[in-house]
């Protein structure tokens, strides 16, 4: 029971910080710049 909520609470950090911030970062746009094949960036 425990371990389960601590697991709960970790995931929704991570969903509402670290991912999106993850997505807005200079290594993320990096990544995608030098990707074999781009993503268009979206508007």
């Amino acid at each position: 029971e425990i371990f389960f909520e601590a697991e709960k609470h970790i995931i929704e950090l991570m969903k509402k910080n670290s991912y999106p911030r993850f997505m807005q970062s200079e290594n993320y746009r990096n990544l995608l710049q030098n990707a074999p094949n781009p993503v268009p960036k979206k508007t």
